[in-house]
């Protein structure tokens, strides 16, 4: 069924391509809806940065200014979103490490070699 939804390309390096799709590939969904979900969820951070360059425009403000300090805050954002995955991605890895540990505990021991080579 085709969208009513605006559509916009946008050009990726290619890790940040290989990536993403590393990571739909994982969550079972498309690329697509993979970035289209991660705008999403960026879309009220955009929309108060639209409103604020809107209005520092509106005042005369010079808009250099006003959108690093904005940049900065979105930044401090980010790093904090960012801390928070790596954190979650930490306890995947070391309950994934664990998991490994418990099954190679219940494989049966390999027979000692006996000197001989082929």
């Amino acid at each position: 069924m085709p969208t009513v939804k605006p559509r916009v390309q946008v050009v990726l390096e290619p890790e940040t391509h290989r990536t993403l799709a590393r990571v739909a590939r994982y969550l079972n969904t498309s690329m697509s809806g993979l970035i289209g979900q991660l705008v999403e969820e960026a879309a009220p951070t955009l929309q108060h940065l639209a409103d604020t360059l809107e209005q520092a425009q509106g005042l005369g403000l010079k808009l250099p200014g006003a959108v690093q300090v904005k940049m900065a805050d979105l930044d401090r954002q980010a790093h904090a979103l960012e801390h928070g995955v790596q954190e979650v991605l930490d306890q995947v890895q070391d309950q994934a490490a664990e998991r490994r540990e418990e099954q190679d505990a219940k494989l049966p021991p390999r027979p000692a070699s006996q000197g001989k080579t082929l």
